[in-house]
């Protein structure tokens, strides 16, 4: 969901391009594979109107080159060490609009950074990478029961690159507007929303298992292989089953680029069990505080290549609070912990590149 974190910082948070974002479509699927390693796969996409805009603009931010294979390849430096491009494309997308669609390859999870999904953050435009990783999971964690965190998983984790100082978001005063500049904003509205016609903002985890748990919790009980960790669009609706961006309230606040305010995470908070709400958890919110501040986790039983590298000789401990005594602990059995896939299922989690 890049292009570069300067350069998406640039399109989401600066200037009149923050007014043509809606033109706009990045998704983004990382697959994660057997062996460890994964294949991200991009669709970037420019309606003909942002097109159009930026043509007027200043030769700098020309962003169609943003499209071309060499800006993947500069992308591809900043994702980590091994990244390959296995296939990239330019295209015609909908409407008159552009998309390049690149298809990368890394030979393990450990070595990507990517883009943060999370625009809340008040410095987002120096916080804006988060650190993905692959990590075996020896003792289960809080609420870790039925496979959620449990010992014997593989937890897929993507935290932010900078940290953020514990509680610093709810220490943060709220914006004040007078009367006057909130009718000026109000009235921005309308063209905020008719920019946002097709916009799409989404980034998708896959892996070869079904996942235990995601950060977007409608997935927890369907056994699914893949979560949105966040899915943004114009046809969303807000919790009263009206158009999201149709609420003045929450325009009003993301017209002042205030995407983690009490009226979004008001609205936001319970996505998990209402599919017509964006997904999307606002980290850096003050107030949703108590999600953390550090991004989230996806848990998925080890692949044979996976126990084989990680869990042989080690014990495992299934207390979900605090530790065990060592005599509790329990040998690591793939038999136990570890994920047979079903007859046929091979290749099915190879990511294909998306629908235009």
């Amino acid at each position: 969901m890049r292009p570069s974190p300067r350069t998406i910082a640039c399109l989401l948070a600066g200037g009149w391009l923050a007014l043509a974002a809606g033109c706009l479509q990045i998704d983004t699927t990382v697959s994660f594979h057997e062996d460890g390693s994964s294949t991200i796969t991009e669709r970037l996409n420019f309606s003909r109107t942002l097109l159009d805009m930026a043509s007027q603009q200043d030769a700098k931010l020309q962003i169609e080159t943003l499209l071309t294979r060499e800006a993947a390849l500069t992308r591809m430096q900043q994702m980590g060490k091994g990244m390959t491009l296995v296939s990239h494309k330019i295209q015609d997308g909908r409407n008159g609009s552009r998309e390049a669609i690149a298809v990368f390859k890394i030979p393990d999870l450990n070595d990507f950074t990517y883009v943060s999904p999370w625009l809340a953050y008040l410095d987002y435009g120096e916080n804006n990478a988060i650190k993905w990783s692959a990590t075996p999971m020896y003792k289960s964690r809080p609420y870790g029961g039925r496979g959620t965190g449990a010992a014997g998983s593989i937890a897929i984790g993507f935290q932010h690159v900078k940290k953020q100082p514990q509680g610093a978001a709810r220490e943060t005063p709220d914006k004040v507007i007078t009367p006057v500049q909130a009718q000026v904003f109000r009235e921005l509205g309308p063209m905020f929303r008719d920019v946002l016609q097709d916009f799409q903002l989404k980034l998708t985890f896959e892996a070869y298992a079904p996942l235990h748990y995601g950060p977007n919790p409608r997935g927890r009980s369907s056994r699914a292989k893949s979560v949105d960790i966040i899915n943004i669009t114009d046809k969303d609706l807000d919790r009263y089953g009206y158009g999201f961006f149709e609420n003045e309230e929450i325009m009003l606040d993301l017209v002042q680029w205030d995407i983690g305010s009490s009226d979004v995470a008001e609205h936001l908070k319970d996505y998990g069990a209402n599919q017509t709400l964006p997904a999307f958890t606002p980290f850096g919110s003050k107030h949703m505080w108590w999600i953390g501040y550090d991004g989230n986790a996806v848990y998925l039983p080890p692949s044979k290549q996976l126990f084989d590298r990680y869990f042989p000789g080690k014990k495992l401990d299934f207390a979900q609070w605090q530790a065990s005594p060592p005599d509790k602990h329990v040998l690591a059995d793939w038999n136990q912990v570890g994920y047979v896939p079903d007859p046929g299922e091979k290749g099915r989690t190879e990511q294909k590149a998306p629908a235009p």
